[in-house]
């Protein structure tokens, strides 16, 4: 047995009541929202029933339904914080997956939990809690620390995913900031139905491994959970009854919080020489990387979105922008109640694919819900700024385009409008007022045919534009300009769009994929049916492939942007073939190619072992002579070689199906990415060896549409901010005024 340092007479465990609630799992939100009050209320009941007791709770969503449907509930739970007895941890809304999400995204999930947990309770979070979620990303450290959480518990990867990793270290973030990193060896807490002697029975038999590693300091998390439940009358009274004997064949057992036990751990001989890891803690469940990637992309497009909005309302205030790289300010009021549902479905069995499909249809009102905010806000602010123009110059119509992103970028403005608004002549170019004149390329819209059968088609330019600034251009006819000599494509991005396939795996793995590290028993490729170019033009060039696989079809474009130097593919895929992966491949041609990828808050190397991964926005295969750069909407999962890359697009697998348990035959509900969705990615070689800022300032670039707004003739409408004075107008507002007005032709 182990028997601690000299100093201490018996080791330590600290009994930690809680527990482990999922809000969205094999139920909808508003089954866990009930589920959440009645383990609240069973917390509260133990707490007056034995005063020893202590409890730990994490997850800002939880305490806001209690104090939204059960006020005598809520003001018991705060006395008993103000009482030292219940421990707040978590600081975010709910224990989010910390992969998937972006960076801005997970410190919206601090920001927004710890003023809750400030307004509402006195007091905030010290500790980061994520038991359950499926790993950590390389940026989280610096994620927590500046939430203001100097601690930090997980329980995945478990210590047979990752072996090397010690239970206890310092965690490190890219900025140097670090937490007290606590990995549970023993669970989260018992399952519904174990009794008073099977709970001392694994206490008794496993408490060792629940000590920090070199020290006789450790935890043990008592409380029913998954459907929550927390700490049973009979679970406690036998622990209060093993605390009061001195059996030498336990520790002592003391009902604690987790800020006791981190105290403890920091008074021990030992913790001065803690480990220190930096990076990631991977992998668990590695098919969640990509299972419902429909779900994956309407997210990272709430994400953006909502940036813009927040992006608007600063303009508006004419409030200072937060530089690249640092904590962004806190979301404007006007957002933060969309940033919250976003961020609650950030949730850990949400995003990550695993939760059942009635589950996702409550998600999807919500993701709903968050883009029409941010959609409604960013047009009304849009709306606003256009009509400060003095536009009275218009004979025809006018394009406003504002650039919602903090630097200069070429950016690619596409509207669908009359080809010939009055049927005398097309429209050819756009006119600036600074004598510009831009060329444009028109090509199939998303209707096809315009009112009173007039030629509707869709125009598409490629405009430069200032960083965060407005322009405005003229829709002219007459003689087209010339169109500038393209950019060259680099010969790699070519000749690895061109050699592109779709590769079709065999799936038998589980939802998330439980003991899978690849994705690799090859079935075959799509057969490629027809080719043809369908637009060719100053702008681009289309590509369309159309393919075929079993009962599926995919229709690929590969579009050339002449004078960004990048290939755009846009895939649409109808799939109909169930236990089946679907592969995007690229050969890779060079000499012991190195691999980086984004994630949330680091750019990370990795190896190319060919196992199952998670990126996020771009990643990077280079090697002495060059670079291929490819950027996702929302596709987070890809295995590459020294030979290939592999971007895997969709797993056809059941929803929530567990490894054990198998797939029910007569089963009528959907498979996972069953049927129609699109997918897009770009390809760039950039000339020079970017650095990973740059690289996210490329993905934005290409990832965040311009804001426009079809305009006609009219007088500034010289808006000012509501309820101030002259002087309060934003710059942009008197930037439109002064560069946007239209003269006439």
């Amino acid at each position: 047995m182990r028997t601690g340092t000299p100093h201490l007479k018996r080791p330590i465990t600290h009994l930690i009541c809680q527990a482990h609630l999922d809000p969205v799992w094999l139920w909808t939100w508003r089954d866990g929202g009930s589920e959440a009050l009645t383990t609240l209320q069973s917390a509260v009941d133990r707490l007056h029933e034995f005063p020893r007791m202590r409890y730990t709770c994490s997850s800002a969503a939880f305490y806001r339904w209690a104090h939204d449907a059960d006020p005598r509930l809520f003001r018991e739970i705060r006395e008993f914080v103000k009482q030292g007895r219940w421990e707040v941890v978590g600081g975010w809304v709910v224990q989010a997956d910390t992969l998937l999400p972006s960076e801005i995204s997970l410190h919206r999930q601090g920001q927004l939990g710890q003023a809750w947990f400030r307004e509402r309770l006195g007091v905030t979070a010290q500790i980061g809690y994520c038991v359950d979620s499926f790993g950590h990303s390389a940026g989280l450290p610096s994620i927590l620390n500046a939430a203001g959480m100097r601690y930090y518990v997980f329980q995945r990867p478990n210590p047979r995913e990752l072996p090397d990793l010690p239970n206890l270290f310092w965690w490190e973030g890219p900025d140097g900031a670090r937490v007290l990193t606590w990995r549970l060896a023993l669970g989260y807490g018992q399952g519904p139905g174990t009794s008073a002697d099977e709970l001392e029975s694994s206490l008794r038999q496993n408490w060792r491994a629940g000590l920090a590693p070199g020290m006789s300091v450790g935890t043990w998390f008592v409380g029913i959970g998954n459907h929550g439940g927390g700490p049973t009358r009979q679970h406690v009274e036998r622990l209060c009854a093993l605390s009061a004997v001195n059996d030498p064949s336990l520790p002592e057992l003391r009902f604690s919080t987790l800020a006791d036990f981190f105290a403890d751990i920091e008074r021990q001989p030992g913790f001065e020489s803690l480990p220190v890891i930096r990076g990631e803690l991977l992998h668990h469940a590695r098919g969640c990387y990509v299972a419902n990637t429909r779900l994956k992309r309407l997210h990272r497009q709430s994400e953006r979105e909502l940036q813009t909005a927040e992006y608007m309302q600063h303009i508006m205030d004419g409030t200072a922008l937060t530089d690249p790289g640092r904590v962004p300010l806190p979301p404007p009021k006007e957002l933060q109640e969309a940033w919250w549902t976003l961020c609650f479905n950030e949730f850990h069995d949400i995003l990550p694919g695993s939760s059942i499909p009635a589950a996702y249809e409550q998600v999807g009102d919500d993701i709903g819900m968050v883009r029409h905010s941010a959609r409604r806000l960013t047009d009304r602010i849009v709306k606003s700024l256009a009509r400060c123009a003095d536009t009275r110059g218009v004979h025809e119509g006018a394009l406003f385009v504002l650039n919602p992103l903090p630097w200069e970028r070429k950016a690619i403005v596409a509207i669908d409008t009359f080809v010939s608004p009055h049927g005398d002549s097309p429209i050819t170019h756009l006119a600036a007022p600074d004598g510009e004149r831009i060329p444009l390329q028109w090509t199939v819209a998303e209707a096809a045919f315009g009112p009173y059968l007039k030629e509707w088609k869709k125009l598409v330019a490629v405009v430069s534009m200032p960083a965060g600034r407005s322009r405005l251009f003229h829709l002219s006819h007459g003689e087209a300009p010339a169109a500038n000599a393209p950019d060259s494509t680099p010969e790699l991005v070519r000749d690895a769009a061109i050699a592109s396939r779709l590769v079709i795996i065999e799936d038998r793995a589980d939802t998330w994929g439980h003991d899978v590290d690849r994705w690799d028993q090859v079935l075959g490729m799509a057969e490629q049916t027809r080719d043809r170019c369908i637009d060719d033009g100053p702008i681009f060039r289309r590509r369309r492939r159309w393919l075929k696989w079993s009962r599926s079809t995919i229709i690929m474009d590969l579009v050339e942007w002449h004078t960004l130097g990048v290939i755009e593919l846009v895939l649409h895929i109808n799939w109909q073939d169930r236990f089946q992966a679907l592969k995007l491949e690229f050969p890779l041609e060079m000499e012991r190619p190195t691999l980086q990828v984004c994630t949330p808050g680091a750019a990370v190397d990795r190896p190319l072992d060919g196992a199952e991964w998670f990126w996020g926005d771009w990643l990077s295969v280079a090697d002495s002579r060059q670079r291929l750069v490819v950027i996702g909407d929302g596709a987070f999962a890809y295995d590459a070689t020294p030979e290939r890359l592999r971007l895997t697009l969709l797993r056809c697998v059941p929803h929530a199906q567990y490894m054990h348990v198998p797939h029910p035959e007569d089963s009528a509900q959907p498979f996972l990415d069953e049927g129609f969705q699109q997918a897009r990615f770009w390809l760039a070689s950039p000339p020079d060896a970017l650095s990973p800022g740059a690289l996210d300032r490329l993905a934005d670039g290409l990832l965040t549409a311009p804001e426009y707004v079809l305009d006609s003739a009219h007088a500034s409408a010289r808006a000012r901010r509501r309820n101030q004075g002259p002087r309060a107008k934003s710059k942009l507002m008197k930037g439109v005024q002064r560069d946007a007005a239209v003269q006439a032709p």
